[in-house]
């Protein structure tokens, strides 16, 4: 076969470009440090490599969950942890004041500090992360504590709370300010008889209604005798045992529960209400209890909004099919018993006051009066408080362990990303050395076909002349 000019030509550009393109390919591997550049040069290596990317960039994102999630928990850990100190100071005070040699001034100044105390516990529940408050479950962008534009007392809405036979307190000794403002100690020294009480978080005010409440068993059903009030003038807690009625003092949100009614609470009970507005430094319903805001209507038309609490846990994806829950519920965290304790106990002390017109002996007498009556209060509150300690210690401690947990997840997170790095690192990048020596190979090889394509360029058809 004849091998034309044209023939041998061909030949060494088409060597020579092969030789080129395997040195420009070694030369971009150097340059960008990439195995490959479009999905035809590989298709297996460009196929893992989406792969890498893709779990890469899913742990990074979860990372980023778990982060979110620890910072968040860190807030409601501070906070908690600061409510957990309240609690176990103001146990330490209420211990100080049942010592039955304090005077009035003292215990009215340990009860002083308590409210501060509690309106720092208020405060603590309206801690924020990035602006959504912690507590508050779904709707973090409504206050568990009611701040003075939540709600303006034109607001009708209806209440339903659970209560359980523990809430109630057991007194010996009443102290009840009349309607006409002087008070009373029932029954007098001496006197064998008990009675009960059921603090609610909301009361009666001038600018406030507060329709009575009613009383449903654990079955749903309302109770045969249910809740009333006292007729004016009439002591509430005598009203009460004689008549067997739970008796409603809507000044103070109290039930007064006579001992034989006490079985009506065993199984525990609901209570419904409905209040006209709510007052800064209150519980938000909206937060703690079954709410529902009679705006279009009675209870149950349709258009009122229904706000429902329990179940309500911002759940953080921390990995495939890992869901942590992030927040503590309002209920978990203050229960609304504490809250009417300490309201309870700021109103006991808010109205205790000396006639103006009273004489020196009636005004040695009411302090008489308001220092029993206080150590009576702080007695009674002790036994309460140290279950509110225990309960504000458990939910403290599932936090902790539900840090520790997101702890441990962020840790194997950190694992993964370094491992899928590593892997993607292996499936695209190059090594160095290894594609150094294949250029100069391919360069090598080039120059020598370049030399090769010029000696052999010089041959014409004047070499056959």
């Amino acid at each position: 076969m004849r091998i034309t000019n044209q023939m041998t030509t061909n030949r060494l550009l088409l060597n020579i470009n092969r030789n080129a393109t395997a040195a420009d390919r070694f030369m971009m591997q150097l340059t960008t440090g990439k195995r490959i550049h479009n999905p035809s040069d590989d298709p297996i290596i460009a196929s893992r490599a989406l792969r890498f990317r893709t779990n890469v960039a899913e742990v990074e994102q979860f990372r980023r969950n778990a982060g979110q999630a620890t910072s968040w928990m860190e807030v409601t850990e501070g906070s908690m942890g600061n409510m957990q100190s309240i609690l176990t100071n103001i146990n330490t005070r209420l211990v100080q004041a049942s010592t039955g040699t304090y005077t009035i001034g003292q215990r009215q100044t340990i009860a002083a500090e308590i409210n501060m105390m509690f309106q720092q516990m208020n405060s603590e529940m309206n801690a924020t992360f990035a602006g959504r408050y912690v507590f508050s479950g779904f709707r973090t962008d409504v206050p568990p504590i009611v701040v003075n534009d939540a709600l303006p007392l034109d607001h009708d809405i209806h209440i339903t709370k659970g209560a359980n036979f523990t809430d109630i307190e057991t007194l010996d000794q009443m102290f009840w300010r009349n309607a006409l403002g002087d008070w009373e100690k029932f029954p007098e020294m001496g006197d064998a008889f008990q009675t009960h009480k059921l603090k609610l978080p909301y009361s009666r005010t001038d600018d406030r209604n507060m329709t009575l409440p009613v009383i449903f068993d654990s079955t749903g059903a309302a109770l045969a005798l249910p809740a009333i009030e006292a007729p004016v003038g009439v002591n509430p807690f005598w009203h009460a045992e004689v008549t067997n009625n739970i008796v409603f003092i809507p000044e103070t949100g109290e039930l007064i529960i006579p001992t034989a009614r006490l079985a009506d609470f065993e199984d525990g009970v609901t209570i419904s209400y409905e209040l006209d507005g709510l007052y800064e430094g209150e519980l938000n319903p909206f937060i703690f209890f079954h709410t529902e805001e009679l705006s279009a209507g009675p209870v149950g038309t349709a258009g009122n909004a229904i706000f429902t609490v329990g179940g309500q846990e911002l759940r953080f994806e921390l990995g495939t099919n890992v869901r942590i829950a992030i927040n503590s519920q309002a209920n978990d965290a203050y229960p609304w018993q504490l809250f009417a304790n300490l309201m309870s106990l700021q109103n006991f002390v808010n109205s205790m006051e000396v006639p103006p017109n009273a004489t020196e002996q009636e005004a040695i007498e009411y302090e008489e009066f308001f220092r029993e009556a206080l150590y009576q209060k702080f007695t009674n509150m002790i036994s309460s408080m140290e279950g509110h300690i225990q309960h504000t210690a458990t939910e403290y401690t599932t936090l902790g362990a539900r840090m520790n947990r997101v702890e441990l997840i962020s840790n194997r997170l950190i694992e993964n990303r370094d491992t899928f790095t590593e892997l993607m690192s292996e499936n695209e990048n190059v090594d160095f050395i290894e594609v150094m020596m294949r250029f100069n190979a391919a360069e090598a090889i080039f120059q020598a076909a370049m030399q090769v394509g010029a000696r052999i360029a010089q041959v014409s058809i004047v070499n056959f002349l």
